[in-house]
């Protein structure tokens, strides 16, 4: 008996507790911050943290619209009223409009969603340890494949106990051991892409005002009735397949890249999709 005790307890070190140590580290520093944190997290951040890069658009979209710089048409259209730009994301934002000066909600959300502008504040977040990253390294697959087979194995070896020694305690023993893994796993589990414990700290003490301030910690169900809320629920809806979405359908051109002067990033048009912005002060 004493033997069988020994050998779980063997069992039980070599194939859950050092495979789950390794797990438990490689979560530890999928989500560890590299730098430190640059403080409160700006009004784009916040909306990255809550909703991700839609989030992101549909904020961006709310800052222009409530300052008079764009308007939103009952058909699901975006018209640029005042090409006036200043951070990164606005401009990409204008990109989408073109010489016409105009694209779909839709349009924009989506070139917004692979912006390298988003992917900066994503690629910050994660570096601050506010956001996780899209999934494991390396290192994070190679512990979670070892965890995986020593699981595995010690259910194996309670099994093989079980039908030598045709006593219980042994391998119940070694199978709650595996249970104990299991649940460690479920515990520590990375929402890949999704804001860290750390991150929704901090979204919960940053504090954006007004109606974008809104839409970035709730997403557009925070916005009054209107023509703004409910374009925006329905550029997030799947888009119809149907013939009926053909030409003359109202939907604008998806890319164009503006030209900017150095004074608040004024945006003249440039047809096409050659060039970009150039930064301003």
């Amino acid at each position: 008996m004493i033997t069988a005790w020994a050998i779980a307890l063997a069992v039980a070190t070599a194939t859950v507790a050092l495979p789950s140590a390794l797990l438990l580290r490689s979560r530890r520093r999928a989500i560890a911050p590299t730098r430190t944190g640059s403080g409160t997290p700006g009004l784009l951040e916040v909306a990255c943290l809550t909703g991700g890069p839609l989030r992101v658009a549909d904020t961006v979209i709310t800052v222009m619209a409530d300052d008079g710089r764009i308007t939103v048409t009952t058909d699901g259209m975006l018209e640029v009223l005042s090409p006036v730009t200043y951070d990164p994301v606005e401009r990409a934002l204008l990109k989408c409009c073109g010489d016409r000066w105009s694209c779909t909600i839709r349009g924009a959300r989506m070139a917004l969603l692979g912006a390298p502008a988003v992917r900066d504040i994503q690629s910050a977040l994660m570096t601050g340890g506010l956001l996780a990253p899209s999934g494991p390294g390396p290192a994070g697959r190679r512990a979670g494949r070892l965890h995986t087979a020593g699981l595995t194995a010690a259910t194996l070896m309670a099994s093989a106990l079980l039908l030598a020694t045709r006593t219980y305690p042994v391998p119940f023993s070694l199978l709650a051991c595996v249970a104990c893994g299991v649940a460690l796993r479920l515990a520590i589990r990375v929402r890949w892409s999704r804001a860290t414990p750390a991150g929704r700290r901090a979204a919960r003490a940053a504090h954006p005002t007004g109606p974008a301030g809104r839409v970035a910690l709730e997403g557009p169900s925070a916005l009054p009735d209107g023509v703004l809320r409910d374009q925006l629920f329905r550029a997030a809806k799947p888009e119809r397949t149907d013939k009926s979405l053909g030409a003359g359908s109202g939907f604008g051109p998806m890319c164009s890249f503006p030209t900017c002067s150095s004074h608040g990033h004024v945006c003249g048009s440039h047809s096409g999709c050659g060039g970009g912005c150039g930064g301003g002060p």
